[in-house]
């Protein structure tokens, strides 16, 4: 124990704490965080289209920019997280798609009892619970990742992710960052089918340099809008599995 108590007070003596980002000077007035497209870190399922066409294995974590395989059920992926929102994404069926309508806040447990399908204004919408974490994986991207755990997944992982992530560190007066954590994929079966979830661990105390990269992005990813529609929604077959 005191190892590490050490080993994390050297960690945070050496980082280089930037609060918020600041753009170079050759860069303009016109950067904003608004302009810059986080990659996303995807499970590909079963019925991917990527996985029937022999690109992808089911259960691969993916860079959404890049396309780059950077982690499977057998090869963990590092991560560090850094940041975290909840919220619920609410949608109403447009010629057969669903539509992005709004996002609802997720300030607590009453707010977790909200009916997933309501009614509102004569439309029939639906909402499902998401978390987003904004994580770094230097090995990959030197901008962060968003992972989305949303529907179903939310209920399964995002409370205990949550509190092993960012609930405990803040109770010893750390950052979340102050260590990494060990992703991978696991296969499940229910009624719907098979699919593949995400598991995690404890990892080892951050370096210096990755402390700092998190911590230059720690102030920026907080107030980040949330985006509405960027990417390919699941189908029907994938919601109802809980994706």
């Amino acid at each position: 124990v005191v190892v590490v108590v050490e080993e994390q007070a050297v960690v945070e003596e050496q980082a280089v704490v930037v609060s918020e980002f600041v753009a170079p000077d050759f860069a303009g007035d016109d950067l904003h965080i608004e302009d810059i497209s986080f990659p996303k870190l995807i499970c590909m399922q079963p019925i991917s289209e990527a996985v029937t066409d022999g690109k992808y294995s089911a259960g691969d974590i993916i860079n959404s920019t890049t396309g780059e395989k950077i982690g499977s059920p057998t090869e963990e992926v590092e991560i560090f997280p850094i940041s975290t929102r909840k919220y619920y994404k609410v949608e109403k069926e447009v010629d057969g798609k669903n539509t992005w309508v709004r996002a609802e806040p997720i300030n607590g447990p009453k707010d977790l009892e909200k009916e997933w399908t309501f009614e509102e204004d004569g439309e029939i919408l639906t909402r499902r619970p998401v978390m987003e974490v904004f994580l770094m994986i230097p090995k990959s991207s030197d901008l962060p990742f968003l992972w989305r755990i949303q529907g179903m997944s939310y209920k399964g992982i995002a409370k205990t992710f949550y509190t092993t992530a960012f609930a405990l560190p803040a109770t010893q007066k750390k950052a979340p960052f102050i260590r990494s954590i060990l992703l991978r994929t696991e296969k499940e079966k229910n009624d719907k089918g098979t699919y593949f979830v995400f598991k995690f661990k404890l990892g080892k105390l951050t370096d210096a340099e990755t402390y700092a990269a998190c911590a230059q992005w720690y102030e920026t990813t907080k107030t980040a809008k949330i985006e509405e529609n960027t990417e390919v929604e699941p189908s029907e077959k994938q919601t109802e599995m809980g994706f």
